[in-house]
C-alpha cells in the first residue's frame, strides 16, 4: 500500500495546453476530469498504463478515497496519480523488467544465482524470494543473515546498482 503522496501542480502553459486539447475533443467518448488530467500528465512526461483492452487502469485513491486514481508510468516506474486530490505516489521500480537482463544475474560464492532488483535487494527465482544484501556481502531477511547461501561480492552489487541508475536515466 502506498503511504507517500506528493502535490501536482502543473505550469499556466500546460493548463491551457489541456483546455486547448478538451475544447477539440469529442465530448461523447472523453470524460473531463479523467482525461484532462491524463493530458496534463503526458504533457509533463507521463505514459498513462493501459488494459489490454485499451483503457486507462484506475483505481481508489488512497489519499482521498475517489475512484480516479490512474497509473502512468516513467523511466521504469509506476505511479498513481489522483486528478481529485491532485496528488501523485512516490515511484513504484519496475524491477520485473530490469531483473530479467542477464547481466543482473549475481552468484555468491557457494554458488547459488541471484539477480539484481534495486539497491541492496536481489531476487531469488527459484524460491521467489528477495533477500537484502548487507555491507558484508551476506544475503538477509529481516536482518538475519542467511549464511547457507554464501556471499555476494559487494563490487559486483554497487556495479549493477550503477547499470540500473544508467539504464533508468537513458529511458525515453
Amino acid at each position: 500500500m502506498v503511504t507517500k503522496f506528493f502535490p501536482l501542480i502543473f505550469p499556466a502553459p500546460v493548463l491551457e495546453q489541456v483546455r486547448q486539447r478538451l475544447a477539440v475533443a469529442d465530448k461523447q467518448v472523453i470524460d473531463e476530469t479523467i482525461t484532462g488530467f491524463t493530458y496534463a500528465m503526458q504533457a509533463v512526461g507521463y505514459t498513462p498504463s493501459l488494459h489490454q483492452a485499451g483503457c486507462l487502469i484506475l483505481s481508489e485513491c488512497q489519499n482521498c478515497k475517489s475512484s480516479y486514481a490512474t497509473r502512468y508510468e516513467m523511466k521504469h516506474h509506476f505511479y498513481f496519480a489522483c486528478p481529485h486530490c491532485q496528488t501523485i505516489t512516490k515511484g513504484i521500480f519496475k524491477a520485473a523488467i530490469w531483473n530479467q537482463r542477464e547481466e543482473n544475474r549475481l552468484i555468491t560464492t557457494k554458488g547459488e544465482e541471484f539477480w539484481h532488483s534495486e539497491g541492496r535487494t536481489v531476487y531469488d527465482r527459484k524460491h521467489k524470494q528477495s533477500y537484502e544484501v548487507d555491507e558484508r556481502g551476506n544475503l538477509t531477511q529481516d536482518d538475519i543473515p542467511d549464511y547457507v547461501l554464501g556471499r555476494i561480492d559487494t563490487a559486483h552489487l554497487e556495479d549493477a546498482e550503477r547499470r540500473r541508475l544508467a539504464w533508468i536515466e537513458s529511458a525515453d
